[in-house]
């Protein structure tokens, strides 16, 4: 198993009481912070002095599962989040950030050096949790999911019941599903506004997935929800595996569950995929990109990245740099140098 699916399943068992632990640590700095921030996140955290909070004009390059970015390293950090969003988005977009400042405190932040990936995937999952924890409460979320797999269907209807945007219901669902797969919200022209997986690797925002054939079947049917064996494309070219998916509206985008297995919109969905196909495709560590598997390093046994050179045994070495003698990754530094990036401008 490569490390990224290591660090999912992991993440996966340990991301709801992360999400706890960050809800009990606002809880006992304010005991009315929760409320404050489910009406109106964005606007609570302009008041504050540690943290500062800003619009931006273009979506960053990050690893986020949303259009913001939180920087630990501005005095004090600082969280932006896209302009162009929606009310509901901008307040999600801010408690995702905020997610990723509360997991720098002493009490979760060990536990992030712990995992196989550095805690990449556990940090994203929980500042996903958090956010849509704080604004969608549990018994909004019992009533309409249930447990197990969601359909389509219900998932819009929780959103249709709350305040949430779609992106915080999205990631209320993805971690009620019983096998690898996605839930998705697709704007008119097929493209990927927000997703949230499990084990799967993500689908990014800004990928087209018209050609998927529940997209297809869903544009041509009068149907409230249809469903479809589909495939999902993501950066490249690559082709996932093939999913039991169910697509249904929610209000003006469409919004897709897509699951391996156990689909409670089927009467038999059990996988036929061979497993060996979710092992063909892997992402860089370094550099992201996304490549069929088709040479490994002889060290390690891991997929090297045709782009980068990039595999297994490269990561977690470190540097001092000589300019401001600090401690980082190694992929900070040129090869050759002793100072990082960030000093040599």
């Amino acid at each position: 198993m490569n490390i990224k699916n290591e660090a999912r399943i992991r993440a996966r068992a340990l991301v709801t009481a992360r999400a706890d632990a960050m809800l009990q640590i606002v809880r006992q700095r304010d005991a009315g912070l929760l409320e404050r921030l489910r009406i109106d996140a964005f606007s609570e955290m302009q008041r504050w002095s540690t943290i500062r909070i800003k619009k931006i004009d273009q979506a960053p390059s990050s690893n986020c599962s949303i259009a913001g970015i939180y920087l630990p390293d501005a005095v004090p950090p600082e969280i932006g989040v896209l302009a162009s969003l929606s009310r509901a988005r901008t307040n999600f977009s801010a408690l995702h950030e905020f997610g990723h400042h509360l997991q720098g405190f002493p009490e979760l932040v060990d536990e992030l050096g712990e995992q196989p990936d550095r805690g990449r995937a556990l940090e994203e999952m929980a500042s996903d949790a958090f956010a849509a924890k704080v604004l969608i409460p549990d018994d909004l979320l019992r009533r309409h999911l249930g447990t197990g797999t969601p359909t389509a269907p219900q998932v819009a209807a929780l959103h249709a019941a709350g305040t949430a945007s779609r992106a915080a219901v999205c990631v209320a669902a993805a971690r009620q599903l019983e096998s690898p797969g996605h839930v998705l919200l697709i704007d008119d022209y097929g493209i990927v506004d927000f997703s949230a997986s499990y084990i799967e690797f993500p689908l990014r925002r800004g990928l087209a997935e018209g050609d998927a054939e529940v997209l297809k079947k869903f544009a041509n049917s009068s149907a409230r929800a249809v469903d479809a064996e589909s495939r999902f494309t993501y950066r490249g070219g690559a082709q996932g595996p093939v999913l039991f998916a169910q697509a249904t509206d929610m209000k003006g985008y469409t919004v897709v569950v897509a699951v391996a297995d156990k689909a409670p919109w089927r009467a038999i969905s059990l996988s036929s995929r061979d497993q060996q196909v979710r092992l063909r495709w892997h992402t860089c560590e370094r550099c992201e990109y996304e490549f069929q598997i088709t040479l490994r390093c002889e060290q390690c046994n891991q997929p090297k990245c045709p782009e980068c050179d990039w595999c297994d045994c490269k990561i977690q070495k470190e540097r001092d740099c000589h300019e401001c003698f600090l401690r980082k990754p190694a992929t900070q530094f040129e090869e050759g140098s002793d100072i990082c990036r960030d000093c040599a401008g």
